[in-house]
């Protein structure tokens, strides 16, 4: 210790060994000035905090020493150290606040060459030590100073705020994250969907899901089992085979002990004695063809008729529908006969599905064919039928039935939306026809269906 001491002498020119030193009212300051010329050393600037000053009785450290400590070792790249250091300085302080706890660190950066990780640890520590609240205070001042912590820290805080019982403030951290400029990870939307699945907002789950994958996140096997669970739990079939299909398509590899609810959802409840009807299979089927999940919807058809139950016009409909919108175009007009061999009388639903497929695949004679039967069948055509008729017509260029169409449905009071009418217009002026197209803006803008001034 003496030879410490008398290194410690030539470099600080404070004498360590000094009698009664630590017993003076300066000794805070002398222990501080030690540390900061021992700044290039940190394995000595460690052994006299702990070694000489922390020996003394009656002696403690004060938050500068340990601040001043925690700055010279992160510099030094005793990360270790430096967490150990700022763990008990911490657990000695208890009654600090968080913020306060931000402000002693920042306050004696200077030190020595400032690596800004060191924020981010005392982050990490008063998370890993249950001290969620302060950890958030830590994070506001951090955020005030431009010092933010690292993406996995906040993960480590959210996970434990929702498995705490404290969700909200979970979800609250999540806004205050982003809103800071941090950009979440796949494990940051997973906290937060596994939060949301489980409390029930599934609502809010899938919005978030979707939120990510636009931001270009690729969900993982675990964010799908999350939506999965928590629709399986409350019984939502639909919406928990359409995850487990979106899951597959994207290439995820199921989970076989967590998406066994949603794969055997069926079976499931009909063991609970849930009566699996046409209906529920109807929903299913309508909901994967509007995810664009249309084989899957299929296969779900195929095992409908297998277990004996009859589709419905319902059924037929939604699936027709979803076989034209996923270019499936002969296998719709196929099941179109199949339905009608089946001694299934076609609605005003499935007649618009056909006529709306056939336009937009350009098929305008097979389309007017299937309107003609439609209105021999003595069907009034209303809002979706004009709707099909004068989109899909204009985009095969047959630019003057479309315009026949929509002065029918006018004829008829059926009011078209604007963009309906643009859509016509601007055909007008692709294929060239100016005077035909000014003369059918000005009659739109005598019956108030354009702006005046729009663009074409």
């Amino acid at each position: 210790m003496l030879h410490f001491g008398r290194n410690l002498f030539h470099i600080t020119g404070v004498r360590i060994n000094a009698p009664h030193m630590f017993d003076s009212a300066l000794a805070p300051i002398w222990v501080s000035k030690v540390l900061v010329n021992l700044k290039g050393d940190p394995k000595s600037a460690l052994k006299f905090f702990y070694s000489s000053a922390g020996n003394q009785v009656g002696f403690r450290h004060t938050n500068e020493s340990y601040c001043i400590l925690v700055h010279i070792l992160f510099c030094g790249m005793f990360y270790f150290d430096a967490k150990n250091v700022i763990e008990e300085w911490i657990l000695l302080r208890r009654e600090i606040p968080g913020c306060d706890l931000f402000d002693m660190l920042w306050l004696t950066r200077n030190v020595c060459r400032t690596d800004f990780r060191v924020f981010d640890a005392l982050f990490g520590v008063l998370v890993e030590l249950g001290m969620l609240e302060e950890a958030r205070q830590c994070f506001w001042k951090m955020k005030n100073f431009r010092v933010l912590p690292k993406v996995r820290s906040c993960n480590e805080l959210l996970n434990k705020l929702s498995k705490s019982g404290q969700g909200k403030l979970s979800l609250s951290f999540f806004d205050e994250m982003v809103g800071a400029g941090l950009s979440p990870s796949v494990f940051t939307y997973n906290i937060v969907i596994d939060y949301l699945s489980k409390d029930g907002e599934l609502e809010t789950a899938r919005s978030l899901f979707e939120r990510m994958k636009q931001t270009g996140l690729k969900p993982d096997v675990v964010t799908y089992n999350c939506l999965i669970d928590g629709y399986g739990k409350v019984g939502l079939l639909t919406e928990a085979v359409i995850v487990f299909e979106e899951m597959k398509d994207a290439g995820c590899e199921p989970d076989a002990g967590k998406t066994t609810t949603a794969v055997n959802l069926l079976q499931e409840m009909q063991e609970l004695g849930i009566e699996i009807t046409v209906v529920t299979y109807g929903v299913l089927i309508d909901g994967l063809c509007k995810k664009g999940l249309v084989q899957q919807a299929v296969g779900y058809f195929d095992h409908m008729t297998k277990t004996g139950l009859q589709p419905n016009i319902m059924t037929f409909t939604a699936l027709i529908d979803g076989l034209y919108k996923n270019d499936c175009v002969e296998a719709a007009n196929k099941l179109f006969n199949e339905m009608l061999d089946k001694g299934i009388r076609p609605d005003k639903l499935v007649y618009t599905a056909l006529i709306d497929g056939n336009l937009k695949h350009g098929n305008p004679e097979e389309a007017l064919s299937f309107l003609n039967r439609m209105v021999e069948s003595g069907m009034e055509l209303d809002l979706h039928a004009y709707t099909s008729l004068v989109w899909g017509l204009s985009y095969c260029g047959e630019v003057q039935q479309a315009k026949s169409f929509l002065n029918e449905m006018l004829n008829k009071g059926i009011t078209p939306d604007q963009v309906l009418c643009i859509r016509l217009l601007r055909k007008y002026y692709e294929l060239g026809d100016i005077n035909e197209a000014q003369e059918f803006h000005n009659d739109m803008l005598r019956r108030g269906l354009v702006d005046e001034i729009m663009e074409t």
